[in-house]
């Protein structure tokens, strides 16, 4: 065990040092390893190993606060199979080593358990044991326990070492807590959003239902609803892909309905750019006017990422980065489209759709525009960059009494209020496309493709559904 290497009072200073080298080493070590973890369950399983490892210990269990309970959550040695935890222990804070340890936020080293008052004996046949106090700004978040099958096992050194290991991991579990409580809320809330379908408005028949075939096409689920269409993640049983389907109301079914729906996609099928969904084909059948177009598996439409970080208590630190990373591809979609006289009209977070790790694609081409219309090209920038600004801030920008986003999220890079000024807030302005693209990415600390692999889009992943 770690301490039987610890030197005497009397031991070299050589020794010493050496020692004091290996502290080093492991704490080192620790923070590397801890930190690199991304998957919540993993860090509590990573951090009851490394301490176990790194003390020699037979027996280390994490436990963490649920108000005035301590919760199992991980551990080490004889509780580990598969790591699934055999018998989970719940222990009021109060009672035992562990509930003393949490109610006086102090260190219990205890040769001894058989005479420690209200000692709570668990599968592992403790004689000693020591607990440790994970605190985080003041509050117990959790404890380190370890016991051992012979008496006196733990030294000062043990606790020394646990200690500080302690106040290493804090911070990170920390971390976990709250990305965990972030992860339950946003999958509350897109299984919320739903768009609150009103039932009588689907038993009617103007829109299709999840499930439904419409011609080759098997509904899965619903991702957008406008008052005059719907949009679907679909599969394509023919080709066996993925699709897209916009799906026009039934209620909106007149002639001149029907070409205003069908005419974009046109239009929008000559348009073959990385940002821009693909047009496959459209048709009509059994009573129901539809549109293909690409589709990557998982993709949500920006809206409902927006929706629902909007009510999250934090933002991962690496957002902005994305929003970043996002809508410079997507501006590089609309100069594209540009560049052959297409513009969309109505760009909006609810026009992009998106899967982390993924090149988002906007949605909606199909406006055949003369070349020298600057009002119509200069439309789907500004609307762009509104779209941005909703990502950001979580509300629409008022064109006439604009807010700098700072004021709102004063996280937000300096550059980008000059932008949203210089866009949103002055008329008639001929804007640079190639100006926008490099003041929007100033801020990115990282290269693009780095960006695209961030630890927002790797946990934003979590909720994109297959």
């Amino acid at each position: 065990m770690y301490p039987k290497e610890m030197p005497h009072e009397h031991a070299s200073v050589c020794t010493q040092c050496k020692i004091l080298q290996a502290e080093l080493d492991v704490v080192n070590e620790f923070s590397e390893s801890i930190g690199a973890e991304t998957d919540l369950d993993d860090i509590f399983w990573i951090i009851a190993d490394k301490v176990a490892a790194y003390l020699g210990l037979d027996d280390c269990v994490l436990y963490l606060r649920e108000d005035e309970l301590l919760v199992q959550k991980s551990a080490y040695g004889v509780k580990v199979e598969d790591r699934n935890i055999f018998r989970p222990i719940t222990i009021p804070i109060g009672s035992g080593v562990v509930g003393t340890c949490a109610a006086t936020m102090t260190t219990q080293l205890v040769d001894d358990v058989t005479s420690f008052p209200g000692y709570i004996p668990d599968q592992f046949a403790g004689v000693s044991e020591l607990a440790v106090p994970v605190i985080f700004e003041n509050r117990l978040i959790g404890v380190f326990d370890s016991e051992s099958e012979q008496k006196n096992a733990y030294t000062q050194a043990d606790s020394d070492l646990l200690q500080t290991l302690a106040r290493l991991a804090a911070p990170r579990i920390q971390a976990a807590i709250q990305v965990g409580r972030i992860e339950e809320s946003v999958f509350e809330l897109l299984d919320e959003r739903g768009y609150f379908v009103d039932s009588a408005m689907m038993e009617s028949g103007t829109i299709p239902i999840p499930g439904q075939q419409i011609g080759e096409f098997k509904l899965d689920r619903l991702l957008g609803l406008t008052d005059t269409k719907t949009l679907w993640a679909a599969h394509q049983q023919r080709l066996d892909r993925p699709i897209l389907l916009r799906v026009l109301h039934r209620l909106q079914s007149g002639e001149d309905k029907v070409e205003e729906f069908l005419s974009p996609s046109i239009i929008a099928a000559s348009l073959q750019h990385k940002n821009i969904t693909q047009v496959y084909e459209s048709g009509f059948v059994d009573g129901w006017n539809w549109v293909a177009q690409e589709h990557v598996l998982g993709s949500q439409l920006l809206s409902s990422y927006v929706e629902s970080l909007s009510r999250l208590p934090s933002l991962p630190e690496d957002y902005f980065i994305s929003v970043s990373w996002i809508f410079r591809r997507a501006l590089n979609g609309v100069q594209f489209a540009h560049s052959h006289n297409i513009v969309h009209g109505n760009i909006s977070v609810d026009e992009l759709i998106w899967r982390p790790g993924k090149e988002p694609k906007l949605l909606g081409f199909g406006r055949n525009v003369d070349a020298g219309n600057r009002e119509a090209f200069s439309k789907d920038v500004v609307d762009l960059v509104a779209a941005m600004y909703h990502a950001i801030t979580f509300r629409r920008p008022d064109l006439d009494n604009l807010v700098s986003p700072s004021l709102i999220r004063p996280e937000c890079p300096d550059n980008w209020d000059i932008i949203f000024q210089e866009v949103l807030g002055e008329d008639d302005k001929e804007i640079d496309l190639d100006y926008l693209l490099g003041e929007i990415g100033k801020w990115e600390n990282v290269k693009p493709e780095k960006a695209a692999s961030s630890r927002f889009r790797t946990w934003l992943g979590k909720f994109s559904a297959t």
